[in-house]
């Protein structure tokens, strides 16, 4: 039976939103799935976040500090767990918290971490299928930690799709903490980034290298406003100082699951498509009919994007 342990990471309100997507990737995954929160103890939301998340079992680690990620707190919880379960598969999110802790647990058990994959799925062998972009973004690798175990991976939010469940039962196993943990390294606050720049609205206006000038990003920045959207852009704009790295999307920014995203001046590199994957409704605006977000837009719009903003915007009544 192919057991896949998840990291439950508590934040305010609940469990943080990468966990019901974690959750619905390692049900799919395994045959058996199970969580691991280690916390300051259980509250009403994270027991409704629980019910809901389709795990039949979670292992409870308390720790006096409630809502602190102590470092050597949560290593020693993580790996306590992996070796009363023995999981083949082992999935953390791309968090501060994530990312520090997976390589940790990695050099426990002495195997491999894949970071950042866009996809995860099974082989023929039943070996995990790690899959991510490599070489600067210009390939999809897919890895396998062949004898290793577990098979360990991470994953932004808006990679996979969460699937709700009905409340339901979900057992709570308590356990201790080994040995007496002295911590040397907290983390208490991850620095969360303003609302609405994170992709989370359901439209999206995305702006890329055809963008000519910063003073160009007003006619985005209106147009988005119009349609109560998100302004946000790929990497070549952080990288020219135009918007700030809280806006990108992609491998190395956000990945994000709008109703509707509309994308100017974007060529669309495979670090960009793999922070869309989650897009139900792509509009590409390039001049290039041969660029790959025009081969991947539901509506693919050839001409300049200066004047198609304009176009949007008389049409909306501005």
């Amino acid at each position: 039976m192919r057991t896949a342990l998840i990291y439950l990471q508590e934040s305010p309100g609940g469990l943080h939103p990468v966990c019901a997507e974690l959750a619905a990737k390692g049900l799919e995954l395994a045959d058996d799935t199970a969580g691991v929160l280690i916390c300051g103890g259980l509250t009403p939301e994270l027991t409704a976040a629980l019910r809901s998340s389709g795990l039949g079992r979670v292992y409870l680690y308390t720790i006096p500090a409630a809502g602190v990620f102590l470092q050597e707190a949560h290593k020693a919880a993580v790996t306590d767990c992996v070796r009363r379960l023995e999981p083949e598969i082992l999935l953390f999110g791309a968090t501060l918290e994530g990312r520090s802790l997976a390589p940790m647990i990695g050099a426990a058990f002495k195997t491999g971490v894949t970071a950042d994959c866009t996809e995860l799925s099974l082989n023929s062998a039943g070996q995990l299928v790690q899959t991510r972009p490599a070489f600067g973004g210009r390939i999809m690798a897919s890895i396998l930690t062949r004898t290793a175990r577990p098979q360990i991976a991470t994953a932004r939010q808006g990679v996979f799709k969460a699937q709700p469940k009905a409340a339901g039962d979900c057992e709570i196993i308590p356990c201790e903490l080994p040995g007496d943990i002295q911590p040397r390294l907290q983390i208490e606050d991850e620095g969360a980034a303003p609302a609405g720049e994170k992709g989370r609205r359901p439209v999206v206006v995305a702006v890329g290298g055809g963008l000519r000038d910063k003073a160009d990003l007003a006619l985005f920045e209106k147009l988005a406003e119009k349609l109560d959207a998100d302004l946000m852009c790929s990497r070549v704009l952080v990288e020219r100082g135009f918007l700030p790295q809280r806006r990108q999307i992609g491998l190395s920014g956000n990945a994000i699951s709008a109703e509707l995203l509309l994308c100017f001046g974007i060529s669309g590199s495979v670090q960009f498509l793999s922070g869309i994957k989650g897009v139900k409704r792509l509009c590409a605006v390039n001049e290039d009919r041969e660029a790959e977000i025009m081969k991947n837009a539901d509506y693919p719009l050839l001409g300049d994007l200066y004047g198609v903003a304009r176009a949007m915007l008389a049409a909306a009544g501005d």
